[in-house]
């Protein structure tokens, strides 16, 4: 019997979370599902560390992705089965709760995307509750000059809508904002996306080198904005501005909230 959803974990020297990740997904209520692992060739435990779970619904796959994640998540989605696919980080977690919520959502026809609430914590950072949308920030027009409103390990979505617009853009110019693009895509197509306020997964906030990586995800993304500023704005000098101010404003905000209190 095919599985409910496909779920694609990239990874790449991260076996001390993957258990962590692997774990969640065991402890979901819904059982319906395959874990498919793309392992980028780790050279940590990461192979032994999947080796160690006895369970024929995870299927365990090393592929070069020449520093793209986006290829990796495809190629993940080519291995699936299930009419819904959902992505997890392999150093993020679910709540149990997670597919048969977002799956209840998805049963309505009507419905292509659904993203859930989710934490954000990690060390000396404030761990707080972050909620993504609401439905009217995911139009094609928003998500381009008001910038991203979901993320990654908290959707799930049709596999048939994702095969549509061609999958993640495979373009090391915009890694870290491959989401970004993806979600912009799919709004541009037609996609209606679903927002739950129900906290259901934990997204880690990673420290290490946190400086230089906010900064290129930052770029990456503004990369993406310029793609298709022209497509839905005549005021582009205004609206990268804006972008400009939203970007110095937002490495400010995240610097302060690593500082202890």
């Amino acid at each position: 019997m095919n599985p409910s959803v496909s779920i694609i974990v990239p990874t790449f020297n991260q076996g001390h979370f993957l258990r962590e990740a692997i774990n969640s997904v065991l402890a979901q209520t819904l059982s319906e599902w395959e874990l498919i692992i793309v392992d980028n060739f780790s050279i940590d435990s990461t192979s032994e560390i999947v080796s160690s779970f006895a369970d024929s619904r995870i299927r365990y796959n090393k592929f070069r992705n020449h520093g793209v994640i986006g290829r990796s998540r495809n190629f993940g989605v080519s291995l699936a089965r299930a009419h819904f696919i959902a992505f997890l980080d392999s150093d993020d977690t679910w709540a149990p709760e997670k597919l048969e919520s977002c799956i209840d959502v998805l049963n309505d026809e009507t419905v292509d995307v659904v993203c859930h609430s989710e934490t954000w914590e990690g060390p000396n950072y404030q761990s707080r509750l972050v909620h993504y949308g609401p439905t009217n920030r995911s139009t094609f027009k928003n998500l381009v000059l008001r910038g991203n409103c979901l993320s990654t390990s908290a959707t799930l979505m049709s596999k048939k809508k994702f095969l549509d617009v061609a999958g993640f853009r495979e373009d090391a110019q915009i890694n870290t904002a491959e989401d970004y693009d993806l979600w912009i895509r799919l709004a541009q197509a037609g996609a209606n996306f679903t927002f739950l306020r129900k906290n259901l997964g934990v997204w880690r906030v990673h420290e290490a080198g946190s400086s230089r990586s906010l900064i290129a995800s930052r770029v990456a993304a503004y990369r993406v904005f310029e793609t298709y500023v022209k497509v839905v704005t005549k005021n582009i000098g205004f609206w990268r501005s804006v972008r400009v101010l939203k970007f110095a404003g937002s490495i400010v905000c995240e610097r302060l909230l690593f500082m202890k209190i």
